[in-house]
Formats: C-alpha cells, structure tokens, sequence
C-alpha cells in the first residue's frame, strides 16, 4: 500500500519500478513460453495474465514517476498527468488487440477490453466532463490548438477511432460502438475545448458565458464536424458515421436558432 510513497531516483525511468515490475513481467513472459511447449492449461492462462498485470503496472507506475519524481510533494493529479495515464492505457489496450487478432486468447481479450474501458472512460467521464479544463481553470498551455488539449483529447480519440477501424469486422458489436461513438465524442470536445481556449486561454472565465465571435464560432466549428462525419460516412458508407454527422448538424442547427440568433431584435430577429 505505500508504493507510491518510495523514492524513485532522480534518473527518469530507469528506477526500481523497472527492474521490480519490468523483471517479474520479464519473468512471467518466459515461464509462460515454457509452459505452452507443454500444453495451454489453466496455469499457463493464469501466468500470461500476471505478465500482462504487471506489464500495466509498470507503465503506470513509471508515468507516476514521471511527474511526482518526489513522492512527499504530491498534491493531485493535473490534467495533462491523467492525459497521459489515458493515453497510455489505450495504446495498451490497442496493442493487446492487435495481440489478440494475431493470437486469439481469453487473456489479451479480457486485455484490451480493461484497458479500452478505462481508457475510455477516463477520456469520455473524467477528462470531458468531471474534471474538463474549461470547467476546473487547469493549465494547458497558452499556444492555440497545439496544446494538451490535443494530448487530453485528440490522442484518445484517435486511438479509440483506430480500435473502432479495428473491429470493424469484428462480431463484438458493443465493443466497436463503444469506441466509435467515444472517438466522435472526443473530437467535438476537443473541438468546443478548442475554441474556449482561442478566447479565454487560461481559462478563467465562466465557460457559459459566451458572446459574440466566440458563440458564433461554436456554430460553424461543430456544423463543419458534422458535415465532415457525414461525408466520411456517405464515402465510406457507415452508416453510425451518417447518423452521428445528423446530430451533431442538428445540434448546431438547434444552437443557431435558440441560442445565437437569441440576441437579435425586431426585424433582424
């Protein structure tokens, strides 16, 4: 239970994270080549799962001690520290499904799906709407568009768009939804998080007060989206692109009439 209290070392990476849990995955590795020249029994399952555990336990484990080199001075975890976990975790889960593509197992399944699911999660609850920079006034850098919101949004949406491609001749329906319906939710929040940033940088206005250029850019930044999702989808005929191109148009459309155009008057109006 006090792991993340030891000290790491002032050398990134190449710490006692690496050799105790890098070693003992190493370790597992082996055995489980080993015990598969025998026969594919349950304890060859149950080793393959522990080189996978602790595998994931030392990528996140060497992230924590990217950013808290001194365990004493840990506050919180920021934002471009949980982008990082959940960028991370999907390149994870992404690798073990093309792992599981290769060589089909129960373990790299049960993988990708943990790992996908937190990754997506943590994208889609956490970083989108519990805790989203616009909301909590966390730093992300002052460059437009090349910020950490592209590591926060963009990167998990990708991978979560290349899982989906993945899967797309898959049976498991759910899982390819899933992914495919966060990697579009990911990008409209980039996209809104995006244009927040233009106006207010540091995020220290309220996000709902919106006016003016800011409110108009909404509307044409989230009607081009949906115009390019359903161009994708006509093009590439999918039908689940098609669809989410209609409503995110329909939202901007809404967003035009109630919202934007709200402010006029009299003949204007």
């Amino acid at each position: 239970p006090s792991v993340l209290d030891y000290p790491v070392g002032s050398v990134p990476v190449l710490n006692w994270i690496l050799y105790t849990y890098g070693l003992s995955a190493v370790a597992f590795w082996l055995a489980n080549w080993f015990l598969k020249l025998q026969g594919d029994d349950v304890l060859t399952v149950a080793i393959d799962a522990a080189a996978t555990l602790f595998l994931f336990l030392l990528v996140t484990l060497e992230i924590n001690s990217l950013f808290h080199p001194d365990p004493q001075a840990r506050e919180r975890i920021d934002f471009l520290e949980r982008a990082t976990y959940v960028a991370a975790w999907g390149a994870f889960a992404l690798v073990a499904l093309w792992h599981d593509s290769r060589s089909p197992s129960n373990v790299s399944l049960w993988t990708w799906r943990i790992a996908g699911g937190l990754a997506l999660a943590g994208a889609v609850v956490i970083q989108s709407l519990v805790m989203n920079p616009v909301f909590t006034g966390e730093a992300v850098g002052s460059t437009p568009i090349v910020n950490g919101l592209l590591l926060g949004f963009a990167v998990p949406a990708l991978l979560a768009a290349a899982a989906a491609w993945w899967l797309g001749r898959s049976t498991d329906v759910v899982s390819r939804t899933a992914a495919g319906a966060g990697a579009v939710f990911l990008v409209f929040v980039l996209l809104s998080s995006e244009v927040r940033h233009l106006f207010d940088p540091a995020f220290d206005r309220n996000p709902f007060d919106a006016e003016g250029a800011e409110l108009y850019l909404y509307s044409v930044v989230w009607l081009a989206f949906g115009v390019a999702l359903l161009a994708m989808g006509m093009w590439r005929r999918v039908a689940a692109a098609r669809h989410a191109g209609m409503a995110v148009v329909c939202l901007a459309i809404c967003k035009v009439f109630l919202i934007d155009m709200s402010g006029l008057n009299e003949l204007l109006r």
